[in-house]
């Protein structure tokens, strides 16, 4: 035994040693020469991918034509096509993010705080005058040398005894209506000017009104308003549909569809667009069980004639109105379907010596406008006929119904007086005439201000549509 040989293991057995080897693989010659043209492609592929990055990195800061760009725009395919005009981001801009938007607009929304009187029942049956608030929101839209102009929802402002404006600094102002537009849904109320502290003055804006005509379905969009009267938020979201006809209260509006959440209190707050331009004026949200997020807002460019007429138009003093001379009826959708009549409001009856016989107006017209604007409602036509002064001559816009089917006419009135309006005789079945007519139904009559004469007359009207 060699002591020493520390390698010495008792268990050595050399035939074990030999047969727990594993045997070596030998290559042939054309293996070897495949396995070296292999690795040389490989390291080859290696450089070629190394230096292509190398390239890609150095064109992607050269610039948006870069051959990365215009090989990715061929490369890429739709339905099987290429497309060659691919647009690759290389730069993104946030000149028009929605903070941005939000920071410059803020300054333009108020929130509208209204009082209402409404008549209130209580457990023992017994009724009574309670003033109750409302809120909504409105736009600064305009100035002059006196007063603010800002724009806003007639349902937020109907029946108010008084109004509040508070502005982006949180200061109070009253304020008063200018003028409302029932079927447009649209009204304008003034602040004045010396009623405002000169940091307030600094603090707001004018809104910049933008064009809904160049709105596109999926465009960002923002909304500001007063949302539940907790003072100015703001909601994000995209344009959902355009020209969405939509009914309220027998009134068929187009609207703008969005899913910005729109809730009460926004009404007559502002949808913005990306540049920070008014689109829309926030009007209404559709509230179902099976609905979310389907919100209306009303063009901005649709508004824009009534606004300005709103504004423009002469503060007329009370017992000042101007009066048509009518009675009418407004025509709802349902009736209109029916019986092929235009919307609007038809005319029952037209006392003699009044302004409507005198500018030829007849009995079964319909009333659609009043100096170019929509009326859809007798309440509606009352209202443009007495924002004018009494002796002003306006159009109005009637349909006419003549050898089985209506046309339209236009025709040149002046308007009475409150005084020469009261003198006016109508029929028995109609109560004081262009005031009273859509009172007259009792609430829970169907018959929708008809009464049977009106029913029969309304029958041999269409007669000959009936083929009787």
């Amino acid at each position: 035994m060699n002591e020493n040989n520390t390698n010495y293991n008792p268990n050595y057995n050399q035939d074990n040693n030999q047969r727990n080897k594993k045997p070596k693989h030998k290559f042939s010659f054309e293996a070897k020469l495949i396995i070296g043209l292999a690795a040389a492609l490989l390291v080859g592929m290696l450089g070629g991918a190394l230096s292509k990055m190398t390239n890609m990195a150095s064109e992607l800061k050269g610039g948006s034509n870069s051959e990365f760009e215009k090989q990715l725009a061929k490369d890429t395919y739709v339905n099987d096509k290429p497309l060659e005009n691919t647009a690759v981001l290389t730069d993104v801009s946030l000149d028009n993010d929605v903070t941005k938007v939000i920071e410059e607009n803020m300054p333009s929304i108020v929130s509208i705080t209204c009082e209402v009187e409404s008549q209130v029942t209580n457990f023992f049956g017994q009724t009574y005058n309670q003033i109750q608030q409302g809120a909504g929101s409105g736009i600064i839209i305009g100035e002059d040398e006196t007063y603010y102009y800002i724009s806003t929802n007639n349902h937020v402002i109907a029946g108010a005894k008084s109004i509040t404006v508070t502005f982006c600094d949180d200061k109070d102002v009253k304020a008063s209506v200018k003028g409302a537009d029932s079927t447009g849904d649209l009204a304008v109320v003034t602040v004045k000017k010396k009623a405002v502290e000169d940091s307030t003055k600094k603090a707001i804006k004018i809104a910049k009104l933008g064009n809904s005509k160049d709105v596109k379905v999926g465009d960002s969009v923002v909304a500001i308003g007063n949302a539940l009267g907790l003072g100015q938020s703001s909601t994000v979201g995209v344009v959902s549909a355009l020209d969405r006809e939509v009914s309220i209260s027998n009134v068929k509006r187009k609207l703008i569809q969005t899913d910005a959440a729109i809730n009460g209190g926004n009404s007559g707050g502002a949808l913005l667009n990306m540049n920070g331009e008014v689109i829309g004026i926030n009007s209404a949200k559709l509230v179902e069980d099976k609905v979310e997020g389907m919100c209306f807002a009303i063009p901005i460019t649709n508004a824009q004639t009534i606004l300005k007429e709103l504004m423009n138009g002469e503060e007329v003093p009370k017992g000042k109105e101007g009066y048509l001379g009518l009675s009418g009826v407004s025509v709802s959708e349902q009736e209109s379907e029916t019986y092929h009549i235009p919307l609007g409001v038809y005319v029952r009856e037209v006392p003699e010596g009044g302004a409507s016989y005198k500018a030829g107006v007849q009995a079964g017209d319909v009333v659609t406008k009043l100096n170019g604007v929509g009326v859809a409602t007798i309440q509606a036509l009352q209202e443009r006929a007495n924002s004018y002064r009494a002796g002003t001559q306006v159009t109005l816009t009637v349909e006419r119904y003549k050898d089985g089917t209506y046309e339209e006419l236009e025709l040149k009135l002046t308007l009475m007086s409150s005084d020469d309006f009261g003198k006016l005789k109508y029929s028995s079945n109609t109560t004081n005439g262009q005031d009273n007519s859509q009172d007259k139904t009792a609430p829970n009559d169907n018959s929708n201000g008809y009464s049977d004469e009106d029913k029969q007359k309304i029958y041999d009207y269409f007669k000959d549509y009936f083929g009787n």
